[in-house]
């Protein structure tokens, strides 16, 4: 899709009505692999950030319940970068810190 059709494809989504989805966010969880929650996740934060104030209470909540649950059912190595091959990435150290982690 052209980015130039994006707001108004985003404007025709029925987002208002979102909290329709609750009955079937245990299917969705359920049913989804851990690739396909990230980019469930992705997608509506892509589709709904634009449009948090037009959101009603209840659709907003069902959003932020459904991107909790998606975000808690990956595992936390999702959200580590790759390592790269053969190089340690540097640790900093601020010299005045008493404390020694990475």
């Amino acid at each position: 899709m052209p980015l130039g059709y994006f707001p108004t494809f985003i404007l025709r989504l029925p987002i208002a009505k979102l909290d329709t989805l609750n009955p079937l966010t245990p299917h969705i969880l359920t049913l989804t692999s851990v690739t396909s929650k990230i980019h469930f996740v992705t997608h509506i934060y892509i589709l709904i950030s634009p449009c948090y104030k037009l959101l009603p209470p209840p659709a907003f909540m069902t959003y932020l319940q459904l991107s909790t649950f998606l975000i808690n059912g990956a595992p936390v190595s999702v959200f580590k970068p790759p390592a790269t091959k053969g190089s340690k990435s540097p640790v900093h150290k601020d010299p005045d810190s008493d404390l020694d982690c990475p």
